[in-house]
């Protein structure tokens, strides 16, 4: 609903800004000096079909409800003439929705545009590129060193490194209940443990110790006794969660640099007040 009322707001605002520019053959109706053009149509038409809503994907499809769209149109050009003799256009709160609702159309194909550049082959060589992503029953057999302080971890590297038993050492040293297991956590999967904690254990290999790792629980030395690389999905079946994830890497990336060439600044006090 959004949308469409923001699509409406700026097709008036368009047409409004372009008056008595589109040729006869172009304009589908006429309401006083302004046109509703075929391209217009076709646009509202395209919009409601991507709903996915059935009964506005049907009344799109049908020339009844394409000529119902059509009236929606034309009513919504007379509405905005009585806002404008009511002056309403000068009216400090519609003018900042009207331009809420351009940019949100201007961010919306800017974004459809992104969208599209997301061809076969960027899919591809985004899922060729993550795969662990994508993978299903990925785990690791993880032993880890748990302790207080990160000088107490940097100690029990130092032991390790010159030739020190990771599970002996686990045995002596954990301060949490894996003390008893030597340190042994057994099998673990995504999504199971704290970010920093799974994103050191899967960048493991077999056999390898990882850095010191930070978590609320303490500080760890992981050791990957044994990788299950589970399943990789072809791409064809993981196709919509690839290009959801691509398009949003692309997005965060698009507006990291939008950001750098456009100052972005917060005044913090006049957030605080906003809501009041």
């Amino acid at each position: 609903m959004t949308r469409t009322i923001a699509a409406l707001i700026v097709c008036c605002w368009a047409s409004a800004a372009a008056a008595g520019q589109a040729r006869g053959a172009d304009a589908v109706a006429r309401v006083g000096d302004r046109t509703v053009t075929v391209d217009e149509l076709r646009d509202v038409i395209i919009d409601q079909r991507r709903t996915g809503e059935m009964p506005k994907v049907v009344e799109a499809l049908t020339p009844e409800g394409q000529r119902r769209i059509l009236q929606q149109m034309i009513d919504t050009h007379l509405l905005a003439f009585g806002a404008r003799d009511a002056r309403l256009d000068r009216d400090p709160a519609v003018q900042r929705a009207i331009a809420r609702a351009v940019d949100l159309v201007l961010a919306d194909q800017l974004a459809r545009r992104e969208a599209a550049a997301l061809d076969d082959r960027a899919l591809r060589d985004y899922y060729d590129s993550h795969e662990a992503q994508f993978r299903i029953g990925e785990r690791v057999h993880v032993r880890h060193i748990v302790v207080a302080s990160e000088a107490e971890a940097r100690q029990a590297r130092d032991l390790l490194d010159a030739g020190g038993d990771f599970a002996a050492l686990a045995a002596e040293r954990n301060v949490d209940a894996s003390r008893r297991a030597s340190g042994d956590l057994g099998w673990v999967k995504r999504g199971v443990m704290v970010r920093a904690f799974e994103d050191a254990a899967f960048a493991l290999t077999a056999g390898e110790t990882s850095a010191i790792v930070k978590t609320s629980f303490g500080f760890h030395l992981l050791r990957a006794e044994a990788i299950d690389p589970g399943t990789l999905p072809p791409l064809d079946a993981v196709r919509e969660q690839v290009r959801e994830r691509a398009l949003a890497e692309r997005m965060a990336a698009l507006k990291r640099l939008l950001a750098a060439t456009h100052t972005v600044t917060v005044d913090e006090t006049a957030l605080k007040g906003a809501g009041r």
